[in-house]
């Protein structure tokens, strides 16, 4: 499929929260459809070293359907689904996207470490990046 193919597709926003400002590569599997919970992503666990130290960045992306993952196989060893195919954190309203597959990037809020500021720059028209 064309770029321009996923643009005549039915797509819906996600978010995806971490706990850097470089995403390095591809942009993971794990989405949530509430920005809310991927906010909740960026702040590090406790007991991370140096948590002041780490940025943080919510993408908000345009997901394809057929960028969704449904291979029940693939979402268990993701640990989205227990052994009896239900969600295992229900409350994330996750969505698991293809590894690789094709999401089209809205805008990308960050926080520089040590810093209240944060930068949020929006793609008109979405760029289209990898999960």
């Amino acid at each position: 499929m064309s770029a321009q193919d996923h643009l005549n597709e039915l797509q819906f926003e996600a978010h995806r929260g971490l706990q850097t400002n470089k995403p390095v590569g591809n942009l993971g599997a794990h989405w949530t459809t509430d920005p809310n919970t991927a906010r909740m992503f960026t702040i590090p666990l406790s007991g991370t070293p140096n948590p002041h130290l780490k940025g943080k960045t919510i993408i908000s992306a345009n997901i394809p359907m057929s960028s969704v993952e449904t291979n029940t196989k693939r979402l268990k060893k993701l640990d989205v689904l227990d052994k009896k195919g239900q969600p295992k954190h229900p409350g994330e309203d996750e969505v698991t996207v293809k590894a690789g597959a094709p999401v089209f990037v809205t805008s990308v809020k960050k926080r520089q470490p040590e810093s209240r500021r944060t930068r949020t720059r929006r793609y008109n028209p979405p760029r289209e990046m990898k999960a």
